[in-house]
């Protein structure tokens, strides 16, 4: 009998169709939005990434570094060798790499710039290491108090709290909120072996506390909180949230009753925003350190004339923080407003007079101090 012969059909493989990449939405993204929406528009939607790492971001990148260092030793049970730790805070020089971001516009892990210690921001930021805030101190002051007691702080914290333990420091995360990525790193995750709950803590350098309407609804440790919860399967959210503020010489407690609640509906209108393309400008003091403002001093080339909505408030000026240039009157009067404002960026002008009486009801600046001869002071290696 013979053998049937049959037509051969090849295996076609269907081609593999790649899903569109989900847009990671970091904190710092979140928060732009809710600061200024407008700046978020230049930043995220246009790609305007302009890298200005002032003294402030250096001096937190160096603190983050060493209490990052402190904690591990912690974790691992190891000695902490201290006057390393205060050589490091001298003498440490890791090389700024070229900042290298995602195509979301989030600053890809490693890229956000180099490490460098006191000896190499003093020579960095040659008057603005030294300038007084209005308490009286400088980032050199501060980082001579951290040198001196501040570098105990956490080592201290953890002795007198035997209940708590550091189980994580930098911790990244991914999580799904609603359809959206978010995606970043936590700073100093504890457990509670007592109250069999987590605590979470973020480092900031700041000069003062923060005020009580902005610790009432963290939206970061919200975000945090999420992503904590869907990471490790746990019941609920964890809600003990604290500030560490190594130049405060304190941790301030975030976040009242129904704070998940308020933060989730503060998401929601993020995000909500965000889809709408609703981009208004929120001015305030910060514009004076905004890259896109003619009011910041030393404002980059790459941001000049992209944004008309800038407050007028200075630095030792008399504008009122809601003085403005120009007033939002809507998306379908921006393009107009912002072809007019560049037509006149592209004219010579006069340069910004600063006036020099305060307009808020706070202390003056106190005068600039003489840099001490030995800078670091009697340093013992």
């Amino acid at each position: 009998m013979g053998v049937i012969a049959t037509a051969y059909t090849p295996t076609v493989k269907e081609p593999k169709i790649k899903e569109p990449k989900k847009t990671q939405f970091s904190y710092t993204r979140l928060d732009q939005y809710d600061d200024c929406a407008y700046k978020y528009r230049l930043k995220y939607e246009e790609k305007n990434y302009i890298d200005e790492t002032g003294v402030a971001a250096a001096v937190g990148t160096l603190i983050h570094y060493i209490e990052e260092t402190i904690a591990n030793c912690i974790i691992k049970g190891e000695e902490i060798d201290y006057p390393a730790l205060r050589k490091l805070l001298y003498e440490v020089d890791i090389p700024e790499k070229e900042p290298e971001y995602d195509s979301d516009g989030n600053k890809k892990k490693g890229s956000e710039g180099g490490i460098y210690g006191v000896k190499k921001l003093q020579q960095m930021y040659k008057d603005e290491f030294y300038e007084l805030d209005e308490n009286g101190s400088s980032y050199y002051n501060k980082c001579v108090e951290y040198r001196d007691h501040g570098i105990h702080r956490l080592e201290d914290y953890m002795k007198a709290h035997p209940e708590l333990k550091i189980v994580a420091v930098e911790k990244e995360f991914h999580a799904e909120y609603k359809g959206h990525a978010l995606h970043g790193y936590i700073d100093r995750i504890l457990y509670d072996e007592d109250k069999r709950e987590y605590v979470l803590e973020d480092i900031k350098t700041k000069g003062k506390p923060f005020k009580e309407e902005k610790i009432k609804t963290p939206l970061q440790f919200v975000v945090y909180s999420y992503a904590l919860k869907n990471m490790l399967g746990l019941y609920d959210y964890p809600t003990r949230f604290n500030y560490d503020l190594p130049f405060c010489d304190m941790r301030q407690a975030a976040g009242t009753k129904g704070v998940m609640n308020r933060g989730f509906k503060k998401l929601d209108a993020i995000f909500a925003g965000i889809e709408a393309k609703d981009f208004p400008p929120g001015p305030s003091p910060l514009c004076y350190w905004c890259e896109f403002s003619p009011t910041n001093p030393k404002q980059p080339e790459a941001g000049k004339g992209m944004c008309p909505y800038y407050s007028l408030w200075t630095k030792g000026g008399t504008h009122k923080a809601w003085e403005t240039d120009r007033k939002w009157a809507g998306a379908e009067a921006h393009e107009a407003i912002i072809e007019q404002y560049r037509r006149e960026c592209g004219e010579p002008t006069a340069p910004l007079q600063v006036v020099k009486d305060f307009g808020f009801d706070e202390p003056a600046a106190a005068p600039k101090p003489e840099k001490p001869a030995t800078p670091w002071g009697d340093f013992d290696f």
